[in-house]
């Protein structure tokens, strides 16, 4: 997922990566719980940064749950 939303902010994953102290305060707040899914109908709101030597910066859900905004977002 390449959209989070954290303080009524929207954020871009690829440009969190950009700035490593963007990065921090973003790795920090995923940590807390603070990120939220930006359908705001989720289930399971709650997501996680993720960004890594191999996989490409991106936020994921700590749940496993269906959500309407992934596959709409898949499908654009």
């Amino acid at each position: 997922m390449e959209n989070a939303i954290w303080n009524g902010e929207r954020l871009v994953a690829c440009e969190v990566a950009r700035d490593y102290f963007r990065e921090k305060a973003i790795r920090e707040a995923s940590y807390s719980g603070q990120l939220r899914c930006p359908d705001e109908g989720c289930v399971s709101p709650v997501l996680k940064y993720c960004h890594g030597e191999i996989k490409e910066p991106h936020f994921a859900h700590r749940d496993n749950t269906e959500c309407d905004y992934i596959r709409f977002e898949k499908t654009s």
